[in-house]
């Protein structure tokens, strides 16, 4: 059956001004997320984008065109050099060559999967991490004392027993101690968060490597997928920073 809206019928809900207000924020939101995702998608553009850090000094590198004759080709480039050759000799390199680096180190992976992968795997679940729980436990007993002693000297100062001065020392003595008890208790954490995220992906190029077969050319999914950086520590020396924390040195040659 036909469908008609009649305008103005009755009293709206929200007026008019409000409802086209909303609308145009929404509009912009909407406008807005798109704008995000087309800008991550053209920063992705590139698989090595931030992702490649010179040896030597640090920056990472930048892609440029180069052409020599009738010949166009890719290369990666340490922006320091480009910016200042004095503070950093670091060389190009051919993007073609990163990639050949990139095929054989996970072809290496690949037919060394139970050497090397499994090995680590089977390496990091010995690791003991009880004693670093156990620091935690205590850390968050002497907290809770901490904690327990303020308002101890709270209800005394309260009552007149104890000083205002006296009071305002203590208190800020155990304020400092929980501080650094936190930051302990913190950097335990992180630790131990950042082995539990080294063992998924190391679990997952586990998964992967099982069932491959050899790669015949660049992958740039994979590379993204598995790789964390690659560190340029010379023109013939890359070193592959894994997610999982592994690090493996491929040599190369140039083309």
């Amino acid at each position: 059956r036909d469908q008609f809206f009649i305008t103005n019928h009755h009293e709206p809900i929200v007026s008019r001004q409000d409802f086209e207000l909303v609308s145009r924020i929404i509009r912009q939101h909407a406008a807005e997320k798109k704008l995000e995702v087309q800008t991550k998608k053209y920063s992705k553009r590139y698989p090595f984008s931030g992702k490649i850090v010179c040896g030597q000094c640090g920056s990472t590198f930048k892609r440029r065109t180069q052409c020599t004759g009738d010949q166009k080709y890719i290369l990666w480039a340490c922006r320091e050099h480009l910016e200042h050759r004095k503070e950093c000799s670091m060389k190009a390199l051919r993007e073609s060559v990163i990639e050949d680096a990139f095929t054989t180190m996970m072809n290496k992976l690949i037919f060394t999967r139970e050497q090397i992968l499994k090995n680590l795997l089977d390496g990091i679940r010995r690791q003991n991490h009880v004693s670093n729980l156990d620091r935690i436990n205590e850390i968050e007993k002497a907290l809770d004392e901490m904690r327990d002693r303020k308002n101890t000297l709270t209800t005394i100062m309260a009552k007149g027993f104890l000083e205002p001065a006296a009071y305002n020392k203590e208190v800020n003595d155990l304020a400092g101690a929980a501080a650094t008890l936190e930051k302990e208790r913190g950097a335990f954490m992180k630790q131990i968060n950042g082995d539990m995220k080294k063992i998924d992906a190391l679990r997952e190029i586990i998964a992967y490597t099982d069932g491959a077969e050899m790669l015949t050319s660049f992958d740039a999914e994979l590379f993204d997928r598995f790789i964390d950086h690659i560190t340029v520590n010379s023109k013939e020396s890359l070193v592959f920073t894994l997610k999982c924390g592994l690090n493996l040195e491929e040599r190369v040659y140039k083309k």
